[in-house]
């Protein structure tokens, strides 16, 4: 019984002390891993909206309102070159085949698309994971954003893109995403 009660207690010892070490490991990591999504973030905007020169973020009052209009709306920011405007980035965050998917999407002030990423995603490795892959994001560039954007499984037509195949849902995730900032154009003046 004593030998249990040893063991026991050694065994205890051992997690809180593992448990203090990872926690404190998390707690000196944290700023890195944040500095790093920062600098990933605007390397991506700065890929969707090359226009641009400085990002200037929407206030919290401000995106709150948007969200109401679009409630996957993660982050918006005014795209600005010298000073001044020419258009948007917005982050969204739709729902696809493996969870939530992170899309960032440029675009001017008449809503067309200046180019889209797509982020930190769950989806399928070789099937939804490939809208991550130029042949899918590119057919976005030039699109509206104030008339909706389809999805064709056989050939894009007029204001649509091609579905990737055997990837429909993470497909249409990606278009909705992209189709929920269509409502925002009028508000964002």
């Amino acid at each position: 019984m004593k030998e249990m009660m040893k063991l026991g207690l050694v065994l205890l010892l051992f997690s809180a002390i593992s448990a203090a070490s990872l926690a404190l490991t998390n707690q000196a990591t944290l700023p890195s891993i944040e500095e790093a999504r920062k600098e990933a973030d605007l390397e991506n905007m700065q890929q969707v909206f090359a226009e641009a020169d400085d990002f200037e973020a929407f206030s919290d009052e401000d995106l709150a309102k948007l969200k109401e209009q679009a409630p996957i709306l993660n982050q918006l920011f005014t795209a600005l070159k010298g000073g001044e405007k020419v258009g948007y980035v917005a982050k969204v965050i739709p729902n696809g085949f493996g969870g939530p998917l992170e899309i960032i999407v440029g675009f001017d002030g008449e809503g067309s698309i200046t180019g889209l990423r797509v982020g930190k995603h769950s989806e399928t490795p070789g099937l939804g994971d490939n809208a991550t892959a130029p042949e899918f994001y590119n057919q976005f560039q030039g699109l509206t954003l104030s008339k909706e954007i389809g999805v064709n499984k056989v050939q894009a037509g007029d204001n649509e893109v091609q579905a990737l195949s055997a990837a429909t849902i993470t497909s249409e995730a990606v278009t909705t995403g992209v189709n929920e900032l269509g409502k925002l154009l009028g508000g964002l003046e």
